[in-house]
Protein backbone atom coordinates (compact mmCIF):
# COMPACT_ATOMS: atom_id res chain seq x y z
CA UNK A 1 0.00 0.00 0.00
CA UNK A 2 1.08 3.53 -1.08
CA UNK A 3 0.11 6.24 1.52
CA UNK A 4 1.65 9.11 -0.61
CA UNK A 5 0.90 10.07 -4.13
CA UNK A 6 3.81 12.14 -4.60
CA UNK A 7 3.50 14.36 -2.05
CA UNK A 8 -0.14 14.08 -1.47
CA UNK A 9 -2.21 11.87 1.33
CA UNK A 10 -3.96 8.73 -0.01
CA UNK A 11 -7.23 8.05 1.84
CA UNK A 12 -8.20 4.32 2.81
CA UNK A 13 -10.72 2.95 4.74
CA UNK A 14 -11.08 -0.96 5.93
CA UNK A 15 -14.02 -2.33 6.67
CA UNK A 16 -15.47 -5.78 8.09
CA UNK A 17 -18.26 -7.23 6.50
CA UNK A 18 -20.91 -8.79 8.53
CA UNK A 19 -23.64 -11.34 7.56
CA UNK A 20 -22.67 -14.25 5.66
CA UNK A 21 -22.64 -14.66 1.42
CA UNK A 22 -25.98 -17.06 0.61
CA UNK A 23 -25.58 -20.39 -0.99
CA UNK A 24 -25.55 -19.93 -4.62
CA UNK A 25 -28.59 -21.91 -6.04
CA UNK A 26 -30.53 -21.20 -2.85
CA UNK A 27 -33.58 -18.98 -2.57
CA UNK A 28 -35.84 -18.06 0.27
CA UNK A 29 -38.90 -19.32 1.09
CA UNK A 30 -40.17 -22.83 0.10
CA UNK A 31 -38.56 -23.51 -2.94
CA UNK A 32 -35.41 -26.17 -2.80
CA UNK A 33 -32.21 -26.40 -4.70
CA UNK A 34 -31.07 -30.06 -5.17
CA UNK A 35 -28.14 -29.39 -3.01
CA UNK A 36 -29.53 -27.49 -0.16
CA UNK A 37 -32.16 -26.73 2.08
CA UNK A 38 -34.15 -23.59 1.68
CA UNK A 39 -32.88 -20.02 3.63
CA UNK A 40 -34.42 -18.75 6.38
CA UNK A 41 -35.73 -15.57 6.43
CA UNK A 42 -32.75 -14.49 8.43
CA UNK A 43 -30.52 -15.83 6.25
CA UNK A 44 -31.50 -13.99 3.31
CA UNK A 45 -31.30 -10.72 5.36
CA UNK A 46 -27.73 -11.79 6.39
CA UNK A 47 -27.12 -12.52 2.52
CA UNK A 48 -28.34 -8.95 2.02
CA UNK A 49 -25.92 -7.12 4.73
CA UNK A 50 -23.04 -8.82 3.25
CA UNK A 51 -23.95 -7.53 -0.04
CA UNK A 52 -25.05 -3.95 1.52
CA UNK A 53 -22.13 -3.39 3.58
CA UNK A 54 -19.48 -2.58 1.35
CA UNK A 55 -21.57 0.04 -0.60
CA UNK A 56 -22.84 1.65 2.25
CA UNK A 57 -18.81 1.66 3.44
CA UNK A 58 -17.84 3.24 0.20
CA UNK A 59 -20.62 5.95 -0.09
CA UNK A 60 -19.74 6.85 3.46
CA UNK A 61 -16.11 7.31 3.17
CA UNK A 62 -16.03 8.97 0.11
CA UNK A 63 -18.07 11.45 2.00
CA UNK A 64 -16.43 11.93 4.95
CA UNK A 65 -13.05 12.74 2.75
CA UNK A 66 -14.59 15.20 0.83
CA UNK A 67 -16.35 16.88 3.89
CA UNK A 68 -12.69 16.81 5.89
CA UNK A 69 -11.24 18.50 2.85
CA UNK A 70 -13.94 21.16 2.58
CA UNK A 71 -13.24 21.98 6.28
CA UNK A 72 -9.30 22.22 5.66
CA UNK A 73 -8.97 19.07 8.38
CA UNK A 74 -7.21 17.44 5.50
CA UNK A 75 -5.05 17.69 2.54
CA UNK A 76 -6.87 18.10 -0.27
CA UNK A 77 -7.57 15.29 -2.92
CA UNK A 78 -7.56 15.89 -6.58
CA UNK A 79 -11.21 14.06 -7.13
CA UNK A 80 -13.43 11.66 -6.06
CA UNK A 81 -11.64 8.70 -8.14
CA UNK A 82 -8.29 9.04 -6.08
CA UNK A 83 -9.64 7.82 -3.34
CA UNK A 84 -7.80 4.18 -3.55
CA UNK A 85 -10.30 1.20 -3.39
CA UNK A 86 -8.49 -2.17 -3.25
CA UNK A 87 -10.40 -5.57 -2.88
CA UNK A 88 -8.52 -7.96 -0.61
CA UNK A 89 -8.98 -11.98 -2.11
CA UNK A 90 -10.79 -14.66 -0.28
CA UNK A 91 -7.38 -16.96 0.74
CA UNK A 92 -6.90 -19.80 2.64
CA UNK A 93 -5.92 -19.51 5.78
CA UNK A 94 -2.29 -19.92 5.50
CA UNK A 95 -0.22 -22.35 7.79
CA UNK A 96 2.30 -21.23 10.10
CA UNK A 97 5.67 -22.25 7.66
CA UNK A 98 3.68 -19.58 4.82
CA UNK A 99 3.98 -16.41 6.65
CA UNK A 100 5.25 -13.60 5.26
CA UNK A 101 6.67 -11.06 6.91
CA UNK A 102 6.01 -7.28 4.64
CA UNK A 103 7.15 -3.61 5.22
CA UNK A 104 5.11 -0.92 4.20
CA UNK A 105 5.68 0.84 1.19
CA UNK A 106 6.05 5.05 2.01
CA UNK A 107 7.98 8.18 1.70
CA UNK A 108 9.03 7.95 5.20
CA UNK A 109 10.65 6.08 7.28
CA UNK A 110 7.88 3.50 9.10
CA UNK A 111 7.67 0.30 11.22
CA UNK A 112 7.78 -2.88 9.79
CA UNK A 113 4.00 -4.93 10.34
CA UNK A 114 3.00 -8.34 10.49
CA UNK A 115 0.82 -9.83 8.36
CA UNK A 116 -0.67 -13.11 7.50
CA UNK A 117 -0.43 -13.59 3.69
CA UNK A 118 -0.06 -16.60 1.04
CA UNK A 119 3.44 -17.13 0.16
CA UNK A 120 1.27 -16.60 -3.62
CA UNK A 121 0.46 -13.24 -3.04
CA UNK A 122 3.46 -11.36 -5.22
CA UNK A 123 1.96 -8.06 -3.46
CA UNK A 124 3.78 -8.46 -0.35
CA UNK A 125 7.68 -8.35 -0.35
CA UNK A 126 9.00 -10.56 2.37
CA UNK A 127 11.69 -8.30 4.65
CA UNK A 128 14.59 -9.22 7.23
CA UNK A 129 12.74 -10.26 10.58
CA UNK A 130 15.77 -9.54 12.53
CA UNK A 131 15.53 -6.20 11.86
CA UNK A 132 11.71 -5.19 11.53
CA UNK A 133 9.33 -5.44 14.46
CA UNK A 134 6.38 -7.64 13.70
CA UNK A 135 4.62 -7.17 16.90
CA UNK A 136 3.21 -3.87 15.90
CA UNK A 137 5.00 -2.15 19.02
CA UNK A 138 6.18 0.79 18.10
CA UNK A 139 8.40 1.39 21.42
CA UNK A 140 11.95 1.92 20.93
CA UNK A 141 14.71 -0.86 21.38
CA UNK A 142 17.35 -1.04 24.71
CA UNK A 143 19.57 -3.75 22.60
CA UNK A 144 21.50 -3.58 19.64
CA UNK A 145 21.06 -7.43 18.88
CA UNK A 146 19.28 -8.29 15.61
CA UNK A 147 16.11 -9.78 16.73
CA UNK A 148 16.00 -13.34 16.43
CA UNK A 149 19.30 -13.92 14.92
CA UNK A 150 21.35 -17.13 15.97
CA UNK A 151 25.22 -16.81 14.70
CA UNK A 152 25.00 -20.94 15.65
CA UNK A 153 28.45 -20.98 12.84
CA UNK A 154 30.41 -18.83 14.79
CA UNK A 155 30.26 -21.40 17.50
CA UNK A 156 27.73 -19.19 19.79
CA UNK A 157 25.47 -21.48 22.14
CA UNK A 158 21.97 -20.79 23.11
CA UNK A 159 19.34 -21.43 25.94
CA UNK A 160 15.58 -21.11 25.30
CA UNK A 161 13.39 -21.48 27.72
CA UNK A 162 9.02 -21.09 28.16
CA UNK A 163 7.58 -18.28 29.88
CA UNK A 164 4.17 -18.55 31.48
CA UNK A 165 2.04 -16.78 34.11
CA UNK A 166 2.08 -12.71 34.41
CA UNK A 167 4.87 -10.26 33.77
CA UNK A 168 6.40 -10.65 36.75
CA UNK A 169 6.31 -14.39 36.81
CA UNK A 170 7.74 -14.34 32.96
CA UNK A 171 10.65 -11.69 34.85
CA UNK A 172 10.96 -15.01 37.36
CA UNK A 173 11.31 -17.25 34.64
CA UNK A 174 13.97 -15.46 32.61
CA UNK A 175 15.63 -14.92 36.06
CA UNK A 176 16.36 -18.50 36.19
CA UNK A 177 16.85 -18.84 32.83
CA UNK A 178 20.09 -16.47 33.06
CA UNK A 179 21.60 -18.16 35.88
CA UNK A 180 21.69 -21.34 34.05
CA UNK A 181 22.94 -19.33 30.91
CA UNK A 182 25.75 -18.47 33.10
CA UNK A 183 26.53 -21.90 34.45
CA UNK A 184 26.51 -23.10 30.60
CA UNK A 185 28.02 -19.89 29.00
CA UNK A 186 25.19 -19.74 26.30
CA UNK A 187 23.23 -16.90 25.56
CA UNK A 188 19.66 -16.75 26.69
CA UNK A 189 17.12 -16.57 23.53
CA UNK A 190 14.25 -14.45 25.70
CA UNK A 191 10.81 -14.48 23.80
CA UNK A 192 8.89 -11.62 23.87
CA UNK A 193 6.71 -10.26 26.69
CA UNK A 194 3.46 -11.63 26.84
CA UNK A 195 -0.15 -11.27 28.46
CA UNK A 196 -0.77 -13.55 31.39
CA UNK A 197 -1.22 -17.25 30.10
CA UNK A 198 -1.49 -20.52 31.87
CA UNK A 199 1.68 -22.68 32.02
CA UNK A 200 3.78 -23.16 29.16
CA UNK A 201 1.29 -24.29 26.56
CA UNK A 202 -1.07 -21.06 27.15
CA UNK A 203 2.07 -18.93 26.55
CA UNK A 204 2.69 -20.72 23.29
CA UNK A 205 -0.69 -20.28 21.72
CA UNK A 206 -0.15 -17.15 22.24
CA UNK A 207 -0.83 -15.00 19.09
CA UNK A 208 1.45 -12.03 17.63
CA UNK A 209 -0.73 -9.38 19.02
CA UNK A 210 -0.52 -10.55 22.55
CA UNK A 211 3.29 -9.67 22.36
CA UNK A 212 5.90 -7.21 22.97
CA UNK A 213 9.77 -7.65 22.15
CA UNK A 214 10.92 -7.76 25.80
CA UNK A 215 13.83 -5.94 24.76
CA UNK A 216 11.22 -2.67 24.14
CA UNK A 217 10.18 -3.10 27.57
CA UNK A 218 13.35 -3.70 29.81
CA UNK A 219 16.85 -1.97 29.37
CA UNK A 220 18.39 -4.74 27.93
CA UNK A 221 21.96 -2.71 28.38
CA UNK A 222 21.71 -2.52 31.92
CA UNK A 223 20.49 -5.98 32.33
CA UNK A 224 23.07 -7.58 30.58
CA UNK A 225 26.03 -5.86 32.34
CA UNK A 226 24.54 -6.38 35.72
CA UNK A 227 23.87 -10.19 35.23
CA UNK A 228 26.77 -10.99 32.78
CA UNK A 229 24.72 -12.27 30.45
CA UNK A 230 23.96 -12.52 26.90
CA UNK A 231 20.63 -11.95 25.76
CA UNK A 232 18.96 -12.51 22.09
CA UNK A 233 15.58 -10.94 21.99
CA UNK A 234 12.65 -12.51 19.90
CA UNK A 235 10.33 -10.28 18.14
CA UNK A 236 7.80 -13.54 16.90
CA UNK A 237 5.98 -15.54 19.18
CA UNK A 238 7.77 -18.93 20.55
CA UNK A 239 5.85 -20.93 18.48
CA UNK A 240 6.80 -18.68 15.50
CA UNK A 241 10.30 -19.03 16.53
CA UNK A 242 9.89 -22.75 16.84
CA UNK A 243 8.45 -23.27 13.82
CA UNK A 244 10.57 -21.50 11.50
CA UNK A 245 13.77 -21.63 13.02
CA UNK A 246 14.19 -24.96 15.25
CA UNK A 247 11.92 -27.47 13.40
CA UNK A 248 13.91 -29.24 11.66
CA UNK A 249 16.34 -29.32 13.71
CA UNK A 250 14.04 -30.83 16.53
CA UNK A 251 13.38 -33.61 13.74
CA UNK A 252 17.31 -34.38 13.96
CA UNK A 253 16.74 -37.24 16.25
CA UNK A 254 20.91 -37.32 16.52
CA UNK A 255 20.10 -34.19 18.95
CA UNK A 256 23.19 -32.63 17.77
CA UNK A 257 21.65 -29.21 16.41
CA UNK A 258 18.73 -29.20 19.49
CA UNK A 259 18.67 -30.39 22.80
CA UNK A 260 14.89 -30.64 24.32
CA UNK A 261 14.29 -30.98 27.85
CA UNK A 262 11.06 -31.34 28.70
CA UNK A 263 10.11 -30.95 32.51
CA UNK A 264 7.84 -28.68 34.57
CA UNK A 265 10.16 -27.57 36.76
CA UNK A 266 7.64 -26.28 39.34
CA UNK A 267 6.48 -29.40 40.20
CA UNK A 268 9.79 -31.38 39.80
CA UNK A 269 11.60 -32.31 43.11
CA UNK A 270 14.36 -30.41 44.06
CA UNK A 271 17.35 -32.93 43.41
CA UNK A 272 15.57 -33.35 40.22
CA UNK A 273 15.60 -29.86 39.12
CA UNK A 274 19.56 -29.58 39.98
CA UNK A 275 19.93 -32.31 37.22
CA UNK A 276 18.11 -30.80 34.50
CA UNK A 277 20.86 -27.56 35.03
CA UNK A 278 23.16 -29.99 34.85
CA UNK A 279 21.95 -31.69 31.91
CA UNK A 280 21.93 -27.82 30.15
CA UNK A 281 25.51 -27.43 31.51
CA UNK A 282 26.97 -30.30 29.81
CA UNK A 283 24.55 -30.24 26.68
CA UNK A 284 27.03 -30.21 23.68
CA UNK A 285 23.81 -28.87 21.28
CA UNK A 286 23.82 -25.35 19.65
CA UNK A 287 20.57 -24.81 20.89
CA UNK A 288 19.07 -26.49 24.52
CA UNK A 289 15.25 -25.83 24.77
CA UNK A 290 13.59 -26.56 28.39
CA UNK A 291 10.48 -27.03 27.05
CA UNK A 292 7.78 -26.92 29.71
CA UNK A 293 6.54 -24.93 32.40
CA UNK A 294 9.52 -23.02 33.85
CA UNK A 295 8.49 -21.32 36.84
CA UNK A 296 10.93 -22.38 39.86
CA UNK A 297 10.89 -20.60 42.97
CA UNK A 298 13.66 -22.76 43.89
CA UNK A 299 16.31 -22.08 41.39
CA UNK A 300 15.00 -18.36 41.43
CA UNK A 301 16.33 -18.26 45.37
CA UNK A 302 19.48 -19.92 44.27
CA UNK A 303 19.78 -17.63 41.34
CA UNK A 304 19.70 -14.59 44.07
CA UNK A 305 22.35 -16.08 45.79
CA UNK A 306 24.69 -16.31 43.20
CA UNK A 307 23.92 -12.54 42.05
CA UNK A 308 20.46 -12.86 39.77
CA UNK A 309 18.76 -10.97 41.80
CA UNK A 310 14.97 -9.36 40.45
CA UNK A 311 16.39 -5.36 40.73
CA UNK A 312 18.37 -6.22 37.57
CA UNK A 313 15.52 -5.84 35.32
CA UNK A 314 15.11 -2.21 35.10
CA UNK A 315 12.50 -1.23 32.87
CA UNK A 316 13.04 0.72 29.57
CA UNK A 317 13.32 4.51 29.86
CA UNK A 318 10.16 5.35 28.23
CA UNK A 319 8.34 3.43 31.02
CA UNK A 320 10.31 5.14 33.43
CA UNK A 321 9.98 8.68 32.30
CA UNK A 322 6.41 7.97 31.60
CA UNK A 323 5.83 6.76 34.95
CA UNK A 324 8.07 10.02 36.74
CA UNK A 325 6.26 12.28 34.78
CA UNK A 326 2.64 10.61 36.03
CA UNK A 327 3.66 10.93 39.61
CA UNK A 328 5.21 14.91 39.61
CA UNK A 329 1.86 15.82 38.01
CA UNK A 330 -0.16 14.20 40.90
CA UNK A 331 2.32 14.36 44.02
CA UNK A 332 4.61 17.17 43.63
CA UNK A 333 7.41 16.50 45.59
CA UNK A 334 7.03 12.50 45.88
CA UNK A 335 4.84 13.25 48.87
CA UNK A 336 1.72 10.51 48.09
CA UNK A 337 1.56 6.70 49.85
CA UNK A 338 0.58 3.86 47.65
CA UNK A 339 -1.21 -0.09 48.24
CA UNK A 340 -1.23 -2.67 45.76
CA UNK A 341 -4.01 -4.94 46.26
CA UNK A 342 -4.60 -7.67 44.40
CA UNK A 343 -8.27 -9.07 43.94
CA UNK A 344 -9.42 -10.49 40.53
CA UNK A 345 -9.04 -14.39 40.66
CA UNK A 346 -7.87 -13.57 45.21
CA UNK A 347 -10.96 -11.59 45.95
CA UNK A 348 -12.29 -14.25 47.88
CA UNK A 349 -8.88 -15.21 49.83
CA UNK A 350 -8.81 -11.26 50.60
CA UNK A 351 -12.27 -11.38 51.94
CA UNK A 352 -11.64 -14.80 54.26
CA UNK A 353 -8.70 -13.19 55.77
CA UNK A 354 -9.10 -9.44 55.76
CA UNK A 355 -12.97 -9.32 55.98
CA UNK A 356 -16.10 -8.26 53.81
CA UNK A 357 -14.41 -5.33 52.61
CA UNK A 358 -10.93 -2.83 52.40
CA UNK A 359 -11.04 -2.12 55.98
CA UNK A 360 -8.61 -3.95 57.39
CA UNK A 361 -6.37 -2.14 54.89
CA UNK A 362 -7.30 1.18 56.33
CA UNK A 363 -6.39 0.47 59.50
CA UNK A 364 -3.31 -1.11 58.86
CA UNK A 365 -2.69 2.14 57.29
CA UNK A 366 -3.23 4.23 60.28
CA UNK A 367 -0.71 2.29 62.24
CA UNK A 368 1.74 2.43 59.55
CA UNK A 369 1.69 6.40 59.58
CA UNK A 370 -0.42 6.52 55.90
CA UNK A 371 -2.26 10.08 56.85
CA UNK A 372 -5.11 10.73 55.44
CA UNK A 373 -4.51 14.13 54.19
CA UNK A 374 -1.63 12.64 52.56
CA UNK A 375 -2.43 11.82 48.77
CA UNK A 376 -3.21 7.66 48.17
CA UNK A 377 -2.61 5.73 44.90
CA UNK A 378 -3.96 2.28 44.51
CA UNK A 379 -2.78 -0.16 41.91
CA UNK A 380 -5.73 -2.74 41.92
CA UNK A 381 -7.25 -4.93 39.45
CA UNK A 382 -10.45 -4.58 41.67
CA UNK A 383 -13.61 -2.29 40.53
CA UNK A 384 -12.95 0.88 42.05
CA UNK A 385 -16.17 1.47 42.72
CA UNK A 386 -17.22 -1.79 43.94
CA UNK A 387 -18.23 -1.96 48.04
CA UNK A 388 -14.60 -3.69 48.57
CA UNK A 389 -12.76 -0.42 48.16
CA UNK A 390 -15.32 1.29 49.14
CA UNK A 391 -13.72 2.25 53.25
CA UNK A 392 -10.64 3.29 51.72
CA UNK A 393 -12.07 6.09 49.57
CA UNK A 394 -14.06 7.20 52.51
CA UNK A 395 -10.65 7.16 54.76
CA UNK A 396 -8.57 8.82 52.59
CA UNK A 397 -9.10 12.42 51.29
CA UNK A 398 -6.91 12.32 47.99
CA UNK A 399 -7.48 8.39 46.27
CA UNK A 400 -6.27 7.88 43.16
CA UNK A 401 -6.95 4.60 40.49
CA UNK A 402 -5.59 3.88 37.33
CA UNK A 403 -9.29 4.32 35.79
CA UNK A 404 -8.65 8.25 37.15
CA UNK A 405 -5.37 8.68 34.91
CA UNK A 406 -7.17 8.57 31.59
CA UNK A 407 -9.40 11.46 32.84
CA UNK A 408 -6.77 13.58 33.81
CA UNK A 409 -6.11 16.36 30.92
CA UNK A 410 -2.55 15.64 30.52
CA UNK A 411 -2.10 12.18 31.61
CA UNK A 412 -4.87 11.02 29.44
CA UNK A 413 -2.39 12.26 26.81
CA UNK A 414 0.35 10.76 27.65
CA UNK A 415 -1.36 7.25 28.11
CA UNK A 416 -2.91 8.01 24.93
CA UNK A 417 0.80 8.31 23.63
CA UNK A 418 1.38 4.68 25.35
CA UNK A 419 -1.58 3.23 23.30
CA UNK A 420 -0.27 4.57 20.38
CA UNK A 421 3.03 2.78 20.53
CA UNK A 422 0.71 -0.65 20.69
CA UNK A 423 -2.09 -0.66 18.15
CA UNK A 424 -4.68 -2.98 17.88
CA UNK A 425 -2.42 -4.96 20.54
CA UNK A 426 -4.29 -6.69 23.37
CA UNK A 427 -1.78 -6.49 25.70
CA UNK A 428 -1.73 -2.55 26.46
CA UNK A 429 -3.62 -2.79 30.16
CA UNK A 430 -0.65 -5.31 30.98
CA UNK A 431 2.10 -3.11 29.95
CA UNK A 432 0.62 -0.04 31.95
CA UNK A 433 0.53 -2.18 35.18
CA UNK A 434 4.15 -1.82 34.68
CA UNK A 435 4.14 1.73 35.00
CA UNK A 436 1.91 1.22 38.01
CA UNK A 437 4.89 -0.55 39.33
CA UNK A 438 7.12 2.42 39.18
CA UNK A 439 4.57 4.75 40.42
CA UNK A 440 4.20 2.55 43.66
CA UNK A 441 8.37 2.53 44.01
CA UNK A 442 7.97 6.15 43.67
CA UNK A 443 5.77 6.33 46.66
CA UNK A 444 7.06 7.39 50.24
CA UNK A 445 5.09 4.29 52.40
CA UNK A 446 3.99 1.59 50.30
CA UNK A 447 1.43 -1.35 51.53
CA UNK A 448 1.00 -4.60 49.27
CA UNK A 449 0.01 -8.52 49.94
CA UNK A 450 2.90 -11.49 50.06
CA UNK A 451 0.55 -12.89 47.04
CA UNK A 452 1.35 -11.27 44.61
CA UNK A 453 4.77 -11.75 42.74
CA UNK A 454 3.93 -7.88 41.33
CA UNK A 455 4.13 -6.76 44.55
CA UNK A 456 6.96 -8.27 45.35
CA UNK A 457 9.12 -6.90 42.49
CA UNK A 458 8.42 -3.24 44.20
CA UNK A 459 9.74 -4.15 47.27
CA UNK A 460 12.51 -5.20 45.37
CA UNK A 461 12.57 -1.99 43.34
CA UNK A 462 11.88 0.52 46.29
CA UNK A 463 15.39 -1.32 48.08
CA UNK A 464 17.36 -0.70 45.23
CA UNK A 465 16.70 2.87 43.78
CA UNK A 466 20.08 3.22 42.30
CA UNK A 467 18.93 0.11 39.83
CA UNK A 468 15.40 0.51 38.97
CA UNK A 469 15.25 4.36 39.01
CA UNK A 470 18.15 5.71 38.83
CA UNK A 471 17.48 9.23 37.90
CA UNK A 472 15.62 9.49 40.90
CA UNK A 473 18.29 8.00 43.32
CA UNK A 474 20.68 10.28 41.80
CA UNK A 475 18.59 13.25 43.04
CA UNK A 476 18.73 14.75 40.04
CA UNK A 477 15.27 16.11 40.84
CA UNK A 478 16.00 17.81 43.97
CA UNK A 479 12.22 18.73 44.75
CA UNK A 480 11.59 15.02 45.07
CA UNK A 481 11.02 13.82 48.70
CA UNK A 482 13.44 10.89 49.79
CA UNK A 483 12.96 10.60 53.06
CA UNK A 484 10.39 8.91 55.30
CA UNK A 485 10.26 5.81 52.87
CA UNK A 486 8.81 2.36 54.25
CA UNK A 487 7.30 -0.29 53.48
CA UNK A 488 4.29 -2.88 55.00
CA UNK A 489 3.53 -6.36 53.85
CA UNK A 490 0.16 -7.93 54.49
CA UNK A 491 0.33 -11.62 55.45
CA UNK A 492 -2.52 -13.46 53.45
CA UNK A 493 -2.19 -17.00 54.00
Amino acid sequence: VRWYNGEVPRYFLLYRPRGRVGRVGCVAGSRRCKKHMPMTRAQTLARFRSWLTPILAIVLFAWQVHFLVSKDELLPVPNRKDIGFFLLPHLAVPTLGERNYAGVDANHATDKHWLDRAVEDKALEAVDLTHGNSSYSRFPRTSARLYNKLQLTTGEKYLLYSPSGGFNNQLMCLIVAIYIARLSNRTVIVPPKGKHAVMYKGYYRLKQLDTIPMDQVLDFKYVEVATAAQLLPLNITLRDFHEKYLESAEQNTSLLELHLIEENLVSAPIKYQDQIVNGVIESLSPVVWVRGHFYSPWLTGIAAQNGVHRYHFRFSKYLRRLSANIVMELFPQGNFNAFHIRLGDYEKRAKRKGGENASGFVEKGKRFGMGQDIPLYVATDGDPNGQYLKPIAEYWHDVTYRDDLARHPRIGLWIADLEAQLPANSIRDDLFGLVEQLVCVMSRKFMGTTVSSFYKLIIQFRKNLNASLPDLAAHKDSSFLMTGRGDKTIQWG
